[in-house]
This record gives C-alpha cells, structure tokens and sequence, in this order.
C-alpha cells in the first residue's frame, strides 16, 4: 500500500511551496532584467534596435540543496521599424512538484521627438499556466486538494509598459499581469508583482575614446502582500561596452552583484550575477546564481 500524509499537513505543504515559488521569483527578480535585457521587465524595450536580438538566462537558487528551484527565460525582440517592435518572452520556474510557465507575444510603439529623445509603449499577451505535478507528490492521486491545484489551467494574461529617454536619462513604468490582478478567484494570491517603475541615467566618467560608463539606477517594485521594494545600485561598462560590472541593494535586505563579457564582439556577451537571499527567506535559502546571454544577429531583412 502506498505510503501517505496526513490530509492537513498535506494542504499545508501545498500553500507553502506555492507561495515560496513565487515569493523567490518576484522577491529576488532576475538580475539581468535591469539593464542587460530591460524588456524582461518592461515590454515597452522591445524591439528598440533594427535588428533580431536574443536573450536567455537560467537561474538556480538555494545553493545550498540539491534539489532547489530554478527558473529561466528566453526572449527574442526585433525591430521592424524605427516606431515598431514586435517580441517573444517565455518564463519558465520549476520547484519540486510546482512549475509555472508564461509565454507572451509583444507589439511595441516608439514615438522619436528628436534624434535622441523617444517615447516606448508596449503590450505583451499571452498565457500563464501553474502545474502541480501529482507524480511527485507523497499522498493520494484522486486528492481534492490536490486535484484542485490544477483547476485552473491555462489563463490568459497581459502586461503593458511605458518609457522614455533622452538619450541619458531613462524612465519605466510597467504594469505586469492586468488580466489576474482583476480576478476575484486571485484577490488572496501573495507575492504577485503589481508595479514596476524604475529611473536611470547614464554618465561618462573618463574621456578616453572607449570610456568608462556608469549608469546608475533606482527602482521601485510593488508585490501583493509583500512590503514594496526600492532597488538601488549602478552599472559600469569598460573598453567599449565590452566589460560591465553590476551592483544593486535591494530593500529586502538583499544584493545582486555580477559581472558580463562581451565574448564575441557586438554579437555575443554572457553574464554571471550572484543574488543574496531576502530578509524573510534566509531560513529557506543561501542565495542563487544567475548565468545570462544576449545574441545580437543582425538585421534579418536587411536588403543586400
């Protein structure tokens, strides 16, 4: 006979782990989502170069376990025009027996002022579906709690952002999920990322014809059920954007630090950023690793 849990602690292990899935994804976002793939958090960065551009990261966290989460993306942007760019962003998080996955296609409008100062918007749509696998679970196959996990199935889902520049000066607002926000079955979710705003501005700081950049930046995130997050900190880029260092203080008591490499030169960079664990989740986790990649492959449609 099949060995299994007791009814209650059963329900119990399935709240936790699904609010611990989501409280590491949006608590401790990917790191490379700030400056290296800024359409990650804002689909108003789509497409802002004439050309196909591909990024992808894997994160794993709680260094610590064998078994910890992980969590990757894969994005592709192009634009068709100088006002239009169109992408495709898939997130993917696994946690034992939870999986969540989002897939969204995005339009993006550029609005150019000036040759420098410009105006983004964009939509992305798509769907988003949460899996509880009852393979991997230790109770009852036909339990309702269970069962009722995977109710819900595929939703459909959008998110929608703005920004503008001069250049230098960077401002973002974005708005993820405004399609569950509203959803009366999800008023009681924790965890789930309402608002995203962030301002940058980059500066020269050496006059040497490769320079030496910094691009410092402060964020502000709102979660669900979780106090609202300010992120702090700077990019620094060397030798013609071919070396960058990154260091951010987040308000939950955590830090993200890496460093990227330009390997193939305008084509191919990789980045590697460490993320500490949040006040609230120390118990749970020893921080994680973040490896990214940016492919930059040209004007496909480029009449020769």
């Amino acid at each position: 006979m099949q060995k299994t849990v007791n009814y209650k602690k059963l329900v119990l292990l399935v709240v936790l782990t699904a609010c611990l899935v989501p409280a590491s994804a949006q608590l401790m976002p990917f790191g490379s989502g700030y400056y290296q793939n800024r359409y990650l958090l804002n689909p108003a960065m789509c497409g802002q170069e004439r050309e196909l551009v591909l990024n992808a990261a894997y994160r794993r966290e709680q260094l610590s376990f064998s078994e910890s989460p992980t969590s990757q993306y894969l994005t592709a942007g192009y634009g068709i025009s100088d006002k239009v760019g169109v992408g495709l962003k898939v997130e993917a998080t696994q946690s034992g027996p939870l999986a969540h996955i989002n897939a969204m296609g995005t339009y993006a409008y550029h609005v150019q002022f000036t040759e420098t100062k410009k105006l983004y918007m964009g939509l992305s749509l798509g769907v988003t579906n949460n899996h509880l696998s009852l393979s991997k679970t230790n109770g009852e196959a036909d339990d309702p709690a269970l069962l009722g996990y995977n109710a819900k199935g595929t939703q459909v889902e959008a998110d929608f952002g703005a920004a503008y520049t001069d250049g230098k000066l960077l401002v973002q607002g974005a708005l993820p999920g405004l399609i569950s926000q509203y959803k009366k079955e999800n008023k009681d979710w924790v965890n789930k990322p309402l608002a995203f705003a962030a301002v940058s501005y980059k500066a020269k700081l050496s006059d040497e014809a490769e320079g030496i950049y910094a691009e410092p930046m402060v964020a502000f995130r709102a979660v669900r059920g979780y106090d609202n997050i300010i992120d702090a900190g700077s990019n620094f880029s060397f030798l013609n954007n071919k070396l960058s260092i990154l260091a951010m203080y987040h308000s939950n008591k955590s830090i993200s630090a890496g460093a990227g490499l330009e390997i193939l030169e305008k084509l191919v960079s990789i980045s590697a950023i460490y993320h500490s664990t949040p006040d609230g989740l120390k118990t749970f986790s020893s921080g994680g690793i973040e490896i990214a990649v940016r492919a930059s492959l040209g004007d496909l449609f480029k009449k020769k």
